[in-house]
């Protein structure tokens, strides 16, 4: 995650009760690196758990420490409630997006608020990057989001929308120079045409 990322994070989860769904970046090794976010919200809210579908991770990570358990992100319940449920580039990855808000919504109170972020689906980048060739994007994504697609999902699960943002670009697999250039061609354009989406959503 960017710095950027970290700072639209920040003010929603300080001294919070969080559940970060997908807290395994990829595999534990890269988890233990500066880029890893789920190190920043255990440092900033007031109690924060896990959980991931990747097991040797979970283990490895629970052996330095971390409250993280295994469980599926599109049907999971750990008989408990958090003030802040965060899912941070995971969203594109799933097949069955109704078991994960719904299995989200198990867990949230009246106040509880559930953050995604997700690629943009009308980010400037990917089209750049389409357009000459290069696979930017993960293989493993299975769907696309823009901010209308996406809060029409969150509502026909009964969850609101309350916060949107569109922040820059970054990818930890370029190197600083690239990720630099890509954010100035973004600066060209209107926000809405940055890479990623940041959506806050309640329940109605």
């Amino acid at each position: 995650m960017t710095l950027k990322r970290f700072e639209a994070l920040k003010p929603w989860i300080e001294g919070k009760r969080v559940l970060h769904i997908g807290c395994v970046q990829h595999n534990w090794q890269k988890s233990l690196t500066n880029s890893w976010i789920h190190a920043y919200i255990v440092k900033q809210s007031r109690e924060a758990m896990g959980i991931d579908i990747l097991e040797e991770g979970v283990r490895e990570l629970a052996e330095g420490g971390y409250k993280v358990e295994t469980a599926d992100a599109e049907n999971f319940d750990l008989n408990a409630e958090f003030d802040v449920i965060f899912a941070g580039e995971l969203i594109e990855h799933l097949e069955d997006l109704g078991g994960f808000l719904d299995s989200c919504k198990r867990h949230m109170g009246a106040e509880s608020k559930l953050i995604i972020t997700t690629p943009n689906s009308f980010g400037i980048v990917y089209f750049i990057t389409r357009l000459f060739g290069i696979r930017f994007v993960n293989p493993e994504h299975t769907c696309w989001f823009d901010e209308q697609t996406i809060g029409q999902l969150l509502n026909r699960h009964s969850l609101e929308v309350i916060e949107r943002k569109f922040l820059p670009i970054y990818s930890t697999n370029l190197s600083r120079t690239q990720n630099a250039v890509l954010q100035v061609i973004e600066s060209l354009f209107p926000k809405r045409f940055r890479a990623t989406l940041f959506m806050v959503s309640q329940k109605q």
